[in-house]
């Protein structure tokens, strides 16, 4: 795997309530969408997670995956985490968020341009 060097056209964080479950973020990369989901679940694996699930997902037509994860040591503020990583246009859209979250943004997550 090559060195974390991330080229990053933006990053969106959104947040709300007190708990980082009901937080997500948005990721915008010039990045090959391969090389991206080898490194979530590189990155993932030396996290406090299990994994849990690969889907497949369709975005407004845009083909990408979805990665979730279980807290191995869970709490009730967070219930795990996931992680949909999007190809579109030469770019790569990568959402974190808690598995609740995303349940949430994924049916309405909408590209703009």
């Amino acid at each position: 795997m090559e060195d974390f060097n991330p080229t990053y056209k933006s990053v969106i964080f959104f947040s709300h309530g007190k708990y980082s479950s009901d937080q997500f973020r948005v990721l915008v990369e010039n990045k090959i969408f391969e090389k991206q989901v080898e490194f979530v679940k590189m990155i993932i694996a030396k996290d406090v997670y299990k994994f849990e699930s690969e889907t497949n997902i369709t975005v407004q037509g845009f083909s990408g995956i979805r990665l979730d994860y279980k807290d191995i040591y869970p709490d009730e503020s967070e219930d795990g985490a996931s992680r949909a990583i999007i190809a579109k246009d030469g770019k790569v859209y990568t959402i974190y968020s808690s598995l609740k979250t995303m349940d949430q943004i994924l049916p309405t997550f909408r590209f703009l341009e």
